[in-house]
């Protein structure tokens, strides 16, 4: 629901003014006559026209309601988002700056989205090269073309040095036949020949050469049969033609052109279902960092999925629940670096289900991820029904270089337990000496305490006591209004292994609700270092 108000104010650019453009995106509103029904068709039939599968349209359709579409909408522009880990979605941007372009520079009694160079614009960009004859007329052919000179019609030539899904070296013919700046593709380059039927009148260097002093109409017969066309190029004796300009290669690139741009950040593996999900099944997620050897960081994924969202089907006495779930952590350019799968099955007594119907489900993944940034999907199935849920979240995992002294990210906690030694062998919430559950929405209610978990690495060993030696304080800093000043907190540090653990409770009573970032301070206090590690977090009233 978060980009509703954005998705209701983004432009479906077609044929409205500069002004209509800029009024409607100041409200953040379709217009009081443009009800939700027409601008969602005009969203799947303008809007991404060019861009959307068939497999997402047909999902598209089918939706019911406006949250539904709302879910799908934002969605899908997730799914192409190129960056996650950055508040704008980039590919959006580009995305409507285009049909903007389109609009203003191939309108031609159409809106210029409309026309094939719109439509190409939309979906490509801009090309590498663009050779332009606005006004048409003398015209020496290339080589590959037949040589000669002619006569043309305004076209232009656009070259694409890649287009994913497409291929290399592409090249667009657009022909203005009849005037207006309407330019049509043209899948023969012969289209754009002003004389292509006129008899001895433009001639190729090779009619030139074999039709010399043949009958008129026998080679106006000839054009119109088609033998200037390229499959019959190498019969004419025309050198140089070249594989992309095959009658076969032509029509695999005007099929090729037809289809949907290459989703280059897919939320999950191949498969069609994961990549027209829309939240059916909504559940929330959350991730954070402690270190491991070898400059890795272990990343605890914990999935929180509403009951009242899931089916249970009656077994016996018992309600039972089945789902499955695929997640996936992908580098920026696509690359797996870490995949899971697990079927998550839950079975409650009538009285047991009666009792958690309204509440939550936890689930938990341990991950194991280098430093840099990466880009989370997880794609969760309902195996009753097939309903499905999407989550997706930037990573930017820090690094924990082995001898330097630095700090984990701070864990937003619901509980933090100490356990005992056989008791973290089996506990999958356990951390060293702690379970530690994390606060999965990041927001706390009047009369709750902040739990916060973090932990200190490579702190100097104090040779007097034979222990490291650090000053921790923390300070909460609200979005609006007065920080509070920093509180030593070092009495609540506690050695774990070769590892310093800051298990906290913070008493939140006097802050009114609003938005904060608890901030936590850490000096080693044998080599005067300090780092500086901190948590966005929310009160609610």
């Amino acid at each position: 629901m978060r980009y509703s108000r954005l998705l209701l104010g983004i432009l479906l650019l077609s044929a409205v003014s500069a002004r209509a453009v800029q009024e409607k995106n100041q409200s953040g509103k379709p217009k009081k006559e443009e009800s939700l029904s027409n601008y969602y068709k005009q969203w799947l039939e303008r809007d991404v026209k060019y861009i959307i599968t068939e497999e997402e349209r047909a999902v598209f359709l089918k939706l019911q309601t406006d949250e539904e579409k709302e879910q799908f909408i934002e969605q899908f522009w997730r799914r192409r988002d190129p960056d996650p880990t950055t508040p704008d979605n980039e590919f959006r941007e580009e995305h409507y700056r285009r049909i903007q372009y389109a609009n203003d520079v191939f309108a031609a009694g159409i809106p210029g989205w409309m026309t094939d160079r719109g439509r190409i614009y939309i979906k490509y960009g801009k090309p590498d090269r663009i050779e332009t004859h606005p006004a048409g007329g003398p015209y020496q052919r290339r080589q590959e073309e037949g040589g000669g000179w002619t006569s043309t019609y305004p076209f232009e030539r656009w070259e694409y040095r890649h287009i994913p899904g497409v291929g290399d070296d592409i090249e667009i013919e657009f022909v203005d036949y009849s005037g207006g700046n309407l330019y049509k593709i043209a899948n023969n380059p012969n289209i754009k020949d002003e004389f292509l039927h006129v008899p001895w009148a433009g001639m190729t260097e090779a009619e030139e050469m074999d039709w010399k002093g043949r009958d008129p109409g026998e080679l106006r017969w000839a054009r119109i049969a088609g033998v200037r066309d390229y499959g019959v190029a190498d019969s004419m004796g025309i050198a140089g033609e070249r594989a992309k300009y095959t009658p076969f290669a032509r029509t695999e690139l005007a099929a090729n052109l037809q289809k949907p741009p290459v989703i280059q950040f897919r939320d999950l593996r191949a498969e069609v279902s994961a990549r027209i999900s829309y939240n059916l099944l909504p559940f929330t997620g959350y991730v954070y960092f402690l270190k491991l050897a070898g400059n890795t960081a272990l990343a605890p994924l914990t999935l929180q999925i509403p009951n009242s969202a899931v089916t249970f089907e009656t077994q016996g006495s018992l309600r039972v629940s089945k789902l499955q779930l695929y997640g996936r952590v992908s580098g920026l350019t696509g690359n797996t670096v870490f995949e899971f799968d697990d079927e998550i099955v839950k079975q409650l007594t009538p009285e047991e289900y009666a009792a958690q119907k309204y509440s939550s489900s936890i689930y938990h993944r341990l991950m194991r991820l280098p430093p840099g940034r990466f880009k989370l999907d997880v794609l969760l199935k309902d195996a009753v029904t097939g309903k499905l849920g999407t989550f997706s979240q930037g990573l930017a995992v820090p690094a924990f270089p082995d001898g330097r002294f630095c700090a984990s990210p701070v864990v937003l906690t619901s509980e933090m337990i100490p356990l005992t030694e056989e008791e973290q062998r089996r506990d999958r919430f356990a951390f060293g000496r702690f379970r530690i559950r994390p606060r999965v929405d990041e927001t706390f209610h009047k009369g709750e305490y902040l739990g916060v978990y973090l932990e200190v690495y490579s702190a100097a060993i104090d040779p007097s006591k034979d222990r490291p030696s650090v000053k921790v304080e923390y300070q909460l800093r609200p979005r609006q209004g007065t920080e509070t000043p920093y509180r030593d907190v070092s009495r609540s540090v506690v050695m774990d292994r070769d590892l310093l653990a800051v298990p906290l409770y913070i008493d939140i009573s006097a802050h009114p609700p609003g938005d904060y970032t608890v901030v936590f301070r850490i000096t080693d206090q044998i080599t005067n270092e300090t780092v500086e590690t901190q948590a966005a977090f929310r009160i609610a009233g």
